[in-house]
C-alpha cells in the first residue's frame, strides 16, 4: 500500500510520540527512584499498542478512493 504524503506523517508523528512517551515514563521513573524494568515494558507494550491502533485508524480514515 502506498501511502500519501500525509499519512507519512502521520505514521512519523506517532511514531515519535510513542518514543518520547516510553523515554519520559522511563526518566521519570529514575528520578522517583522505584524504577522497574516489568513496569517500565508492561506501559511500553500498552503504549505501542494504543499508538499502533490509532495509527491505523488515521491512515485507514486518510485514504482517498481511486478514481
Amino acid at each position: 500500500m502506498k501511502l500519501s504524503q500525509d499519512q507519512k506523517t502521520v505514521v512519523k508523528s506517532l511514531s515519535a510520540c510513542t518514543v518520547i512517551g516510553i523515554l519520559a515514563d522511563i526518566i521519570g521513573q529514575l528520578i522517583k527512584g522505584n524504577f522497574s524494568l516489568s513496569d517500565t515494558l508492561l506501559f511500553s507494550l500498552f503504549l505501542i499498542l494504543g499508538f499502533l491502533a490509532l495509527g491505523v485508524f488515521y491512515i485507514l480514515g486518510m485514504r482517498t478512493p481511486k478514481k
